[in-house]
This record gives structure tokens, sequence and C-alpha cells, in this order.
């Protein structure tokens, strides 16, 4: 006799599970439950420690059999069993049974080999790439689907994908190297009034950028971007995690928030596209995420190190504290050793100060950072408006005493001997300010400011 019945009786019509059940139990059974868990325990701190996936295998031959037909889709109303094969609407009358194995890897061959394969894939790359499909419903070809804007391109396309051995990466670049690809999303009032849907790709769709890629355009321009390949899934919210975004963990029961506002699909679903929303809570983000902070920090010192002002305090003594000629003036000029003066006004040092840029050429550094987050040079209202905000941002943090600067909001520039005021908008932002710590600080806030507006742009988010 089995002594677990004796224990656990067959379920009767009150069943009773966990600690409702454990309360029930005897001396006996209570000890036989706690050594089982401590076995179970036992066993699977012996487990080494190594990866592992999940995966199927085939029955044995003999154990292997035909599924009986469920009439109306009705699992208790059974018909005859169904010989393992492909969908007979789309094999033809010649496709005979499944016989090696299971039928397997003989449907995922003949699905591969299927025209209809073709056709699906590169119509999602095509989406992909255009914002919208030739078929622009993606999970349906059939009668109920959206028929193909230009057929034969449609064809083009999967024929030349079954040529090239049915490369991705091929075609991506046949996709990418056509001329339609090239386009940009301008405006046309005579293609508009025939095809305002732009359904024929006469100019380029202009498109948000997705979750994913939001987040890999901050960490890649602010120099912090983990270009590895491989690897195990990381925290979305770990300070640390500076991988793509690719490799970090999603669960299906609390999907990550920045995840959820820039609309990543439902993990527990099968999407066949991504919406796109634009709503206050993106630009919101932008504003209050630690994750935009960071990165904007990063972002300032790149362009700082990049137009000469990246060496900090203890980077060298007898620094050259002339400013580069040519570069239309704005900076904040440090001398080596500043911070280390027992005579500092402004307080001692704090944390993160040894990486405050040793100055902020304010100029050099909006001209640097319109390429590089834009992809194109700054106009001269951009960086008007871009030197205007600095300076007044750290006029603003200076007169609120976040270095105990007082009086910090009035800046002077010294030549020689002589000093003046220069309150000039060309020269407003650092080039007249303090020579110190508290000068740095402030223009580090102001600047930090000043990038996080620029990944909140609009310019930023979408591909036009």
């Amino acid at each position: 006799d089995n002594t677990l019945d004796t224990f656990f009786p067959a379920p009767g019509l009150l069943r009773f599970r966990g600690w409702s059940l454990e309360r029930q139990l005897g001396r006996v059974a209570a000890d036989h439950v706690a050594a089982m868990r401590a076995r179970i325990k036992e066993l699977e701190e012996a487990l080494p420690d190594a990866p592992f996936v999940m995966g199927v295998r085939d029955k044995e031959p003999e154990d292997l059999t035909d599924i009986r037909l469920h009439i109306r889709g009705s699992p208790t109303d059974l018909g005859g069993p169904v010989p393992r094969g492909f969908v007979a609407v789309l094999a033809g009358a010649d496709a005979g049974a499944f016989a090696a194995g299971s039928g397997r890897l003989q449907l995922a061959e003949a699905i591969a080999s299927h025209p209809l394969a073709a056709r699906v894939i590169v119509n999602r790359v095509w989406r992909w790439h255009m914002g919208s499909g030739i078929v622009d419903t993606p999970s349906n070809f059939g009668f109920a689907g959206e028929r193909p804007t230009n057929p034969e391109l449609l064809e083009y396309l999967a024929a030349r994908f079954v040529d090239g051995g049915m490369s991705i990466k091929r075609l991506h670049r046949d996709i990418m190297l056509s001329a339609t690809y090239r386009l940009r999303a301008g405006r046309d009032a005579g293609n508009e009034a025939m095809d305002g849907g732009n359904r024929y790709y006469w100019r380029a769709n202009r498109r948000r950028l997705d979750a994913e890629s939001i987040r890999d355009a901050m960490l890649h321009v602010s120099g912090g971007l983990d270009t590895r390949v491989g690897g195990p899934s990381l925290d979305l919210r770990d300070e640390e995690n500076d991988r793509r975004t690719l490799y970090g963990s999603v669960s299906r029961f609390e999907l990550d928030e920045y995840l959820q506002t820039f609309d990543f699909p439902n993990p527990n679903l099968s999407a066949e596209r991504r919406y796109s929303t634009n709503v206050p809570q993106q630009s919101l983000f932008f504003m209050n995420s630690p994750f935009v902070q960071r990165q904007a920090e990063r972002l300032v010192r790149r362009l700082a190190k990049a137009t000469g002002g990246g060496g900090t305090e203890t980077d060298g003594e007898g620094a050259d504290e002339t400013a580069p000629e040519g570069d239309g003036g704005n900076q904040t000029r440090v001398p080596a050793g500043a911070s280390d003066r027992s005579d500092n006004v402004h307080g001692a040092a704090a944390d993160g100060d040894e990486e405050l840029p040793a100055r902020f050429e304010d100029g050099a550094m909006v001209r640097a950072a319109y390429p590089l987050l834009y992809g194109r040079e700054v106009s001269a209202v951009e960086l008007e408006a871009g030197l205007g905000f600095l300076a007044a941002r750290r006029a603003s943090a200076l007169a609120a005493g976040v270095d105990a600067a007082a009086g910090g909001s009035r800046q002077v520039h010294s030549s020689g001997d002589a000093s003046r005021e220069d309150l000039s908008p060309e020269h407003s932002s650092t080039e007249n300010a303090p020579d110190d710590l508290g000068a740095r600080r402030s223009s580090m806030q102001a600047w930090t400011q000043y990038a996080r507006a620029l990944f909140g742009a609009a310019e930023f988010r979408f591909i036009e």
C-alpha cells in the first residue's frame, strides 16, 4: 500500500490546499511534508549553475498518433483521425501526409518554402522601414485583409529575397538603398490630393522612434552605450545597465513603465504592429526620468571634452587658461587646482565635483550638440536661443544660491589688470562667469537642463 494514501486520500467534494490543508495534518504527516521540503531544497541547491532553455522533442514512434478532428472546435464532439500534414487550402491536391516522426520538421519546411511566407516576410520588413506595408494588414493576406497597393513590387521583393537565400540582411540592404527609402517627409499639394495616405510612397512617413530606439539613441549620443553582443537580460531600471534595450528583461506580469509609456506591445499577445501615440506622459518622461538626467550629464561631459573643456581640476596643473581663438568666445575658465584653495568662499567640494568639466565652451558645445543629436547644423536662431537659455539658467542657479555664490548673477571677465562688464547676448553664457567651483556647478546645472530639452524635442524622437 502507498503510505502517502494514508496522509493524502483522494480528494472528495470539499478539497483543501496549502495552509488550510496542512493545519489539519497530524504529527506524522506534518513531519513527512517538512522532510520532503527539506530534501527538495537540498536537491535544488545541488543543481549546477548552468543556463538552460525549454524545448520539445518527439515522442517515441510507437506513441505517435494522429489527433481526432474536433468538430466545430469542440473537444467533446470528436470526429475521425486527421493525418498530419500542411494546411490543405495552401498545400494543393498533391500534398501528402507527414510521415517522418511527429511531422514538426516537415511542417516547418513546408511553411518556409511556401511563396506566401516570402511575401509576408518582405512585407513586414518593408513596413518596418517605411512605416506602412505594401499590404497594410501584416497578419492577414486573405480575403478580409487589405489588397497590396503595389503587387508587382511585393512579388519582386519576394523573388529577390528567395534568390538571395532568404537573407534578411540582404533584404534590409535592398530596401535601404532604394530611392523610395531615401525620400524625405515633405509636402506636396498635388500628391496629397491624389494620395493623402501616402500608400504609394511619394514621400517618407514621419514616424516616432520606438521605445528601444529612443533609449538606445540617448545612450549612444551620451557616449555610454554598451555595444557588446549577447549575454543575459538586465533590468531596465538598473542604473548600471547601459546595454542596448534589446537586452532588457520583459515581464509578462508587470511591464516596465518606460516601455509602456512608449507603446511597447503586450508581451502576452502576438502583435502584428506597434501603435505609435504622442501623449503628455512621453514629454514628462524626458523632464522627470532619472535615466534621462544621467544621460544628459554624460552628454554635457562629452560635449565639453570634445570642445576642449573636458579636463577636470585634477587633470593637470599648469593647464593653459587662455581661450582658444576663433570659436566665438563663450566659456568658463578654471585655473588648475582652484577647488583646492582653502579660501574657497563657495563651500567644500561635493560628491561628483571631480567630474565637472574644467570649462564650458557654450558656443562650441551648442554647435557640436546639434549634429550629434539631430544630424544637422544648428541655425543662428537656435544658437541664440540656446545661449540665452544657458545664460538665464546659469544666472538663476547662482542667484538662488545653488553653491552659496553671493551675487553670482552678475558676470565679469578680466583681461590683464582691467575688467569690464559685458551683457551682450553673444557673451552672456559663461565667458563672463567667475572662475570658481560655484560657476562650474551652475554651468553644469544649466547645461544639463539644456541637454534634457534637446532630448525631449520632437526632432530627436521622430524620423522624417
